[in-house]
Formats: structure tokens, C-alpha cells, sequence
């Protein structure tokens, strides 16, 4: 879970400062928010889908960006998005829980 107003590093998978942290998980009001990369994070949104459906090989030919993503309208749950950690590993994550807090599962692969 990812307290609103935290930052999360998905490169160990925890709540975190914002010099280590992937994303920002900001709080612009009671019902506008976004997702924010930080620190040279890149994310891709890619919908619902299954998530076990997305591979490793698949996250590599992705095209990243560093936008953030409007959690108000684009991260329903069971929205899967996709990472280019800050330390160059590639992640995604399933978004299992909205509101202030996001809860999400993710898988962090090591770099090759």
C-alpha cells in the first residue's frame, strides 16, 4: 500500500524518501490525483489486462514515458502498469486498491 502524499520505490518494494523513490503517489484534492515518476522513473499505463499476461520480454519493447499518469480517471483496479525503475530494472505493478491509498502488487525483475 501506498499512502497518498508517499513516494514508493519498486526497485525494493516499499514506501520511501523521494531521492530513492519511483513515483510519487500525489494528492491534488479529495478526488484528483496522479502518479508521478521521479528520479528518472518511466511508466507506460497499459489498461486492464491480465496481469500475469505481461512478460519480461514484453516490458523490454516497451515505449516508456516520464508523464505522469492521472490517477483520477486512469487507474481503476485491476489497471496494470509498467516500469523502467530509477536503477534501470523494469517492473509492473497491479493496482488492487484505489483511493488515497494505492494498493498495488508488483514484480521488480532484476537487470540482466
Amino acid at each position: 500500500m501506498v499512502r497518498g502524499t508517499w513516494s514508493c520505490d519498486l526497485d525494493v518494494g516499499r514506501q520511501s524518501g523521494d531521492r530513492d523513490s519511483d513515483f510519487w503517489w500525489e494528492q491534488i484534492d479529495e478526488t484528483a490525483r496522479r502518479l508521478v515518476p521521479e528520479n528518472g522513473a518511466h511508466f507506460l499505463n497499459l489498461g486492464q489486462r491480465d496481469f500475469g499476461s505481461v512478460t519480461y520480454d514484453d516490458l523490454k519493447r516497451m515505449r516508456y514515458s516520464d508523464d505522469w499518469i492521472d490517477g483520477s480517471s486512469q487507474l481503476p483496479v485491476g489497471t496494470v502498469v509498467a516500469a523502467l525503475t530509477n536503477e534501470g530494472r523494469y517492473a509492473k505493478f497491479i493496482v488492487t486498491n484505489y483511493g488515497y491509498n494505492l494498493g498495488i502488487r508488483w514484480i521488480t525483475y532484476e537487470r540482466e
